[in-house]
C-alpha cells in the first residue's frame, strides 16, 4: 500500500498536510551522508510491524523475558516474514542475566522502553519500578533509574502511571522520559504529579519539588488538580511532534507537553457537530503533523427490555462515523478537516461502540493509512485514507481471543532507527 499512485479523483491535500516526517527525511540524510557512527544505507526507516502482548500481569505474576506474549512481533504483509529484530531480545537477557522482571511499555522513533522489576519483587510487598530504554536494532541499552516516588504494588502501578518516551533523532541522541502519577484522595478528587528524566542530565525532575510555585500555578496546570490523564491517552492516545508530546485529556481536549513536563497549551479537539457526542478516539504523528480522530454519535434507548418481569432501558450507542483531522497550526489551535470514514465501511456495522467494538492502534508515519483492532475478532485492519479501501491484516484471536475490558491487548508500533547515534548517551552499552 505505501508508495501507490493517487488515483485521478483523490482529493489532493494542501501542501501543508503532505509534510513528510522530519524524522524519516533526515535520518534518511544522515545515512545516507555515511557519517562514521552511522550505519550507511538510502532507505529511510519505516513502520515494520507491532509487538503485541496482553499489556498486564499473567497469572497474577509481572511479565518476564522472553515470554510469549510479548516475545512476538507482527510483520506488515509487505515487509519480509521474518522480523527485523529478535522480538525474544536475547541481547537483554545476555546483558542482564539476574534480572528477569522486564516488560514492554512503549516506542518512540525506534527506541523501545522497558518497566524493570528488582529480583527481590517477590519478597517485598512495595517496589520501585525502574526502567530501560534500548535500540534493538543496534542492542544498545540504557538503563534508568526509577524516580524513587512510585512504590506501591506492580497492579496499582501500572493503573495509575502513564510514561512516555520522547526521541527525536532529528534534534538530538538523547531521550527523555515523562511519567504523570495520578493520586487520588478518599474523597476521590484526583492530582496527577509529574516526573521527568533527561537522558543527558542522568536524573529525575519533579514537579512537586523542582518546580518554583510559579511554575506549578502557571496558567495551563490547572487540569493536573480538576482532571485526571484519559484513559485513552494511556492506551492510544500519544504523539510526539517538533519535540512536544500530545495526550488525550478527558474526551474532547488535548495536551500540549513539553520535555520537562510542563503543560504550553489545552488544544480543543474538532468539534465535529454540535448535535452529537464527539470523543477524541486518538492522536499521532503522521507526516510530521499531529493527527486526531473524532467519533462523533449519541446514546439511544431503542426500546424497553423486560428482564424477570421488570422493564429496564437498554441504551446503545449509534455511531455517526469517525472523522479525521490534522492540526495546521498550534499556535492559532487551527484544525483541518482531511477524511470522514463510516463504522460500517470500518467494521462491518452500522453503529460500533467506541470502547468495545474497536480501538485505533496507530498511523503509518509516512502515508495516509490507519491500523485498528476490532475487539469482536480481535482482527487488525488497516484503512488507506486515498483509496477509501479497508484490509484484513492479521488476527490476534487464536492468541487473545475477542478483546474486552477484562482481556485486553497492545500493539506496540516499531520503527527501526539504524543509527548508531544513540551509543552515545551517556551511560549507553551494546
Amino acid at each position: 500500500m505505501e508508495g501507490r499512485l493517487l488515483r485521478k479523483d483523490t482529493k489532493v491535500l494542501p501542501a501543508p498536510l503532505r509534510r513528510r516526517s522530519k524524522f524519516a527525511v533526515t535520518t534518511a540524510r544522515r545515512e545516507i551522508h555515511g557519517s562514521p557512527l552511522h550505519r550507511t544505507t538510502a532507505v529511510p526507516p519505516t513502520l515494520q510491524g507491532f509487538f503485541h502482548g496482553n499489556g498486564d500481569l499473567h497469572n497474577g505474576e509481572p511479565q518476564v523475558l522472553p515470554n510469549r506474549k510479548f516475545g512476538r512481533f507482527a510483520s506488515l504483509p509487505w515487509m519480509s516474514a521474518t522480523p527485523v529484530i529478535d522480538p525474544s531480545f536475547l541481547f537483554l537477557r545476555k546483558a542482564l542475566p539476574l534480572t528477569d522482571h522486564i516488560f514492554l511499555l512503549r516506542s518512540c522513533n525506534g527506541l523501545l522502553l522497558f518497566g524493570q522489576l528488582p529480583n527481590a519483587y517477590y519478597n517485598t510487598a512495595e517496589l520501585n519500578l525502574s526502567f530501560i530504554v534500548c535500540n534493538p536494532a543496534t542492542e544498545q541499552w540504557v538503563a534508568v533509574p526509577g524516580c524513587g516516588c512510585i512504590d506501591d504494588e506492580l497492579s496499582f502501578i501500572l493503573l495509575n502511571m502513564h510514561i512516555s518516551l520522547l526521541f527525536d533523532p532529528a534534534v538530538s541522541s538523547h531521550f527523555h522520559l515523562v511519567l504523570f502519577w495520578d493520586n487520588v484522595d478518599v474523597s476521590g478528587i484526583g492530582t496527577a504529579t509529574i516526573h521527568t528524566y533527561s537522558s543527558k542530565a542522568r536524573a529525575w525532575s519533579h514537579s512537586d519539588t523542582d518546580w518554583s510555585e510559579e511554575e506549578k500555578q502557571g496558567p495551563w496546570e490547572g487540569w493536573r488538580v480538576r482532571q485526571m490523564v484519559s484513559e485513552n491517552s494511556s492506551l492510544h492516545g500519544r504523539a510526539l511532534v517538533d519535540g512536544l508530546l500530545y495526550m488525550i485529556l478527558g474526551n474532547n481536549l488535548i495536551l500540549q507537553i513539553d520535555e520537562q513536563g510542563k503543560t504550553r497549551r489545552i488544544i480543543p479537539a474538532p468539534k465535529v457537530r454540535v448535535d452529537a457526542a464527539n470523543y477524541v478516539v486518538f492522536v499521532g504523528q503522521s507526516q510530521g503533523l499531529l493527527h486526531c480522530i473524532v467519533e462523533q454519535g449519541h446514546e439511544v434507548v431503542p426500546s424497553l427490555l423486560a428482564i424477570d418481569g421488570s422493564r429496564v432501558r437498554r441504551r446503545r450507542w449509534r455511531s455517526r462515523g469517525l472523522s479525521v483531522w490534522v492540526l495546521q497550526d498550534s499556535d492559532t489551535q487551527e484544525w483541518i478537516f482531511k477524511h470522514r470514514m463510516s463504522t460500517r465501511q470500518l467494521f462491518g456495522k452500522r453503529s460500533c461502540r467506541r470502547r468495545d467494538g474497536y480501538h485505533v492502534v496507530t498511523m503509518h508515519l509516512d502515508c495516509n493509512l490507519i491500523y485498528f483492532v476490532r475487539h469482536r475478532d480481535a482482527q487488525m485492519i488497516s484503512y488507506d485514507i486515498d483509496r477509501h479501501e479497508v484490509h484484513a491484516l492479521q488476527s490476534f484471536e487464536d492468541d487473545y481471543g475477542p478483546i474486552t475490558p477484562s482481556n485486553t491487548i497492545t500493539l506496540i508500533p516499531y520503527v527501526p532507527y539504524l543509527s548508531e547515534l544513540f551509543v552515545g548517551v551517556l551511560g549507553g552499552h551494546k
